[in-house]
């Protein structure tokens, strides 16, 4: 009984890495080959605004000048599309594959603390990792990559002269969870009946330009990178306190406010390539 029980959780997933992989391949078309028509669109609007615009009343203009800004938002979206195709573990076929290691995440940590304090130089940034961080399967590009995106979404999304990130664990209570990791900061937070969505690609919670330019995509691919390591993602109440804070790291002294965001990680290999 138990065997065929096995054998069809093996198809199952199987079957479902198979999807996935397919949905990954239409994502990185799509994306490409949309490009082309977009730079059209770009080019023919800026040269219709050149030669039609003493021809034209003001609300023909208005219109006309909305055709370049409406293209250049659908050309970021396809440049976004393209990069969250190619997050993967590669293929040995093509010379990319990647292999998963035991390391620890103070190496991934300081490269993604380093491309932050660079992107948002002048601001006061404060971070915190603990430092008997326990030892995970993964690859050290991607989770650089995750942390990158969730200290991003961290400075970005925060209204303190003194921003500070803290990076925590705790053991899980479910034993196939294995450690969880909790990054949390003192910014903006986010609602609780946005939780459930805010990893999806391209959600936005507050209007284009309200804080900075983003096009909802960070998170998503902070959970793409953190599935792919057989792991989940989720946010916490950060109103809770200590609940967040980890015993095992009692050094970290966490923020009070804003937004708890706690990931594991697991040694599943995804089909997933890069193109």
């Amino acid at each position: 009984m138990n065997s065929e029980l096995d054998k069809e959780l093996r198809r199952t997933r199987h079957a479902l890495r198979q999807v996935e992989a397919d949905f990954e391949a239409f994502v990185y078309s799509a994306s490409h080959d949309l490009h082309a028509p977009v730079r059209a669109i770009l080019h023919f609007s800026k040269m219709l605004q050149r030669k039609c615009s003493d021809k034209l009343n003001e609300n023909e203009l208005s219109l006309l000048n909305q055709l370049p800004v409406l293209a250049l938002d659908a050309q970021k979206m396809l440049d976004a599309l393209l990069r969250y195709s190619r997050v993967g573990f590669g293929s040995k076929s093509d010379g990319n594959a990647k292999t998963l290691e035991s390391l620890n995440l103070q190496q991934p940590w300081q490269r993604a603390v380093q491309h932050i304090e660079a992107k948002f130089s002048g601001q006061q940034l404060e971070f915190c990792i603990a430092q008997d961080l326990p030892a995970v399967q993964g690859d050290a590009e991607l989770l650089a990559e995750l942390l990158n995106q969730l200290l991003d979404n961290a400075v970005q999304f925060n209204d303190s002269p003194n921003k500070c990130v803290t990076l925590s664990w705790r053991v899980a209570e479910d034993a196939d969870v294995g450690t969880v990791f909790c990054l949390q900061d003192n910014g903006i937070g986010i609602a609780e009946n946005a939780r459930s969505r805010v990893f999806s690609i391209f959600t936005r919670l507050h209007h284009p330009g309200a804080y900075g330019d983003g096009l909802g995509v960070g998170l998503a691919i902070a959970r793409k990178i953190v599935r792919l390591h057989g792991g989940d993602i989720w946010i916490e109440d950060a109103s809770s306190g200590a609940e967040p804070a980890s015993t095992e790291s009692p050094e970290i002294e966490l923020p009070s406010t804003g937004c708890v965001v706690c990931f594991s990680l697991g040694s599943a290999v995804s089909s997933v390539e890069p193109r």
